[in-house]
């Protein structure tokens, strides 16, 4: 499943996955091009097959590879 997330939900999102001070310390990247969410912005996440989570930035490019992959 692919969750959309709107950034005014970023905070409470990332604070439910246990992931904010992983985000907001700039560890966690866009699953596409790598660049840091905290700069890129975060477009969107899913769950992975080994029960991690994967994300990707806000570029609309790469949003179209991870929603096709």
């Amino acid at each position: 499943m692919v969750a959309a997330v709107h950034e005014d939900e970023t905070t409470a999102f990332l604070r439910r996955l246990g992931l904010l001070d992983a985000y907001e310390d700039g560890e966690l990247t866009c699953s596409i091009c790598g660049q840091r969410l905290i700069d890129a912005g975060l477009g969107a996440a899913r769950g992975d097959d080994r029960g991690r989570v994967e994300f990707v930035c806000a570029k609309l490019d790469c949003q179209d590879d991870f929603y096709r992959s």
